[in-house]
């Protein structure tokens, strides 16, 4: 696809006529991606270039690798161009560069680019744009392709050099080098999440409804937050954010646990962790507090006392403990709730009395005794 070089005259012969006639120009800037669309012609995306460029700082600063900058003498960059390209792309131009000057139309395309083009572009081809190809799909935004002006004298050396020629539908669209998809829509996608914290999108490198749709409501100016860092764990907070960008169970905003470690990165460790305590029966159970990974004692716990123990009816010497005792109360017709006497209707007993537990004691000791003296 061949993009203009230039922007369109038409705005600033408007504004000229505007001043000549004592009337203040309006405002051409548009607020978001989709209003800047509707105000373009075919082949332009200056209206864009603000997002434009926020997301080619985005995508070299997380993703170093998949693009770089490049340079030449005999390069001759039309207005606009981004001199960036995947590294064998940027290799084989150089290589043609050495020796041919190369009028360069466009080479990387961010998304936003990508978008406005294909938003812009008239049917039939009449405009110059060849068909853009759908976001998401060009190989400009793969960084393997550069549009030429001077194809008809650069078609040997740039074939010689690997490219492929798009032929006689797209003429000045020449490709080379492997393909990796998805890069510049994902720099989109995570530069779109920083700033919309409670709006995420999918981070897929995928374009699809959601994507366009956050795309079309991006401003075209750009964002408050810019994308240059990384978020390694993926966890929503970026390296200076975050206190481990290699854990994604540590950032800004993440529940303590007892565990000595800092979770929501606020320089405490297990701050404000408690939990119930006191295991039935109880009356009303206590809270623990954590301290550096530890749990503390239990605290406020009502009728624990009989709970230290053993469940098993022991205490370690043979001896009948205070589970014993519940045992025994069961049989007697007595139930035991939260750790509290409740009466079964053995007596008239009514829950809470005092009378029937100390009858029982009695009988409990009354037993202990007389099996002491049989043995």
């Amino acid at each position: 696809m061949r993009a203009s070089a230039f922007f369109s005259t038409a705005p600033l012969a408007t504004a000229a006529l505007t001043l000549a006639m004592g009337v203040a120009a309006p405002r051409a800037r548009a607020q978001t991606v989709a209003d800047a669309v509707a105000s373009m012609g075919p082949c332009e995306s200056h209206l864009v270039r603000g997002l434009s460029d926020q997301l080619l700082r985005a995508q070299v600063c997380a993703y170093p690798d998949s693009l770089v900058a490049f340079s030449h003498p005999n390069i001759h960059p039309g207005s606009g161009v981004n001199q960036y390209g995947s590294p064998e792309m940027v290799a084989a131009l150089l290589s043609v560069a050495a020796s041919h000057d190369v009028v360069l139309n466009d080479a990387f395309r961010t998304v936003v680019v990508q978008y406005a083009y294909v938003a812009t572009d008239l049917p039939g081809g009449s405009d110059g744009c060849y068909g853009p190809a759908a976001p998401g799909t060009s190989r400009h935004e793969w960084g393997n392709a550069v549009d030429v002006d001077n194809y008809d004298a650069l078609r040997g050396p740039l074939a010689g050099a690997g490219f492929a020629w798009a032929g006689t539908s797209d003429p000045v669209h020449f490709t080379t080098g492997p393909e990796r998809h998805g890069t510049d829509v994902l720099a989109f996608q995570h530069l779109w999440n920083l700033n919309h914290p409670s709006e995420l999108i999918d981070e897929d490198g995928i374009y699809g409804p959601q994507t366009e749709g956050a795309l079309r409501r991006s401003p075209a100016s750009g964002f408050a937050i810019d994308g240059c860092a990384v978020d390694r764990d993926r966890d929503g907070s970026p390296e200076g954010a975050d206190c481990d960008d290699a854990d994604a169970t540590r950032h800004p905003g993440a529940t303590e646990t007892c565990d000595g470690r800092d979770e929501d990165c606020d320089a405490r460790i297990d701050e404000g962790v408690v939990r119930a305590c006191g295991q039935a029966p109880t009356c009303a159970p206590g809270t623990q507090t954590c301290t550096a990974g530890v749990w503390g004692a239990c605290v406020g716990a009502a009728c624990g006392a009989a709970d230290a123990g053993p469940r098993d009816g022991s205490v370690g010497d043979g001896s009948v403990g205070d589970a014993g005792v519940a045992a025994t109360m069961r049989r007697r017709g007595m139930a035991i709730q939260g750790g509290c006497s409740v009466g079964l209707g053995i007596g008239g007993a009514r829950s809470g009395s005092g009378a029937p537990l100390a009858a029982l004691v009695l009988l409990v000791v009354a037993a202990r005794r007389r099996r002491a003296r049989l043995a």
